[in-house]
């Protein structure tokens, strides 16, 4: 599906979501939850992903889970929510060791920063 497309936009992320809904009910796990809401970002909007992965850590689900935070990240960066993004970036980072974590750190803090800046100087 996301393979044969040409583009992400060219994926059928609908089906995906649906393929997803399939998969969580023969097996009902939280990481099956977190992909679905990756695909959910994309199809109906990171607000959308984004709630879906807060409701998981509502339950107490992938807290502690390093491969949860790096979508949460990125679904805050691209909402513009730069210090949720900064905190979660720095949360994933810190379940690496720490030369790995201080790399992935400083690239994805200054992701989350640079974003509102390109958005506002493509406003101006």
């Amino acid at each position: 599906m996301h393979a044969e497309a040409s583009s992400s936009a060219a994926t059928d992320w609908e089906e995906i979501v649906a393929l997803y809904d399939v998969l969580l009910r023969l097996s009902p796990l939280p990481v099956i939850e977190l992909n679905r809401a990756a695909a959910v970002a994309f199809h109906a909007g990171p607000a959308v992903g984004l709630a879906s992965i807060d409701a998981l850590w509502a339950r107490g689900e992938l807290v502690n889970y390093h491969r949860a935070h790096a979508p949460r990240a990125d679904l805050c960066r691209r909402l513009g929510l730069t210090a949720e993004a900064r905190d979660a970036y720095q949360t994933r980072a810190c379940f690496g060791s720490a030369e790995t974590g201080a790399a992935i750190r400083g690239a994805a803090v200054a992701r989350a920063l640079a974003a509102p800046l390109a958005r506002s100087s493509r406003l101006g």
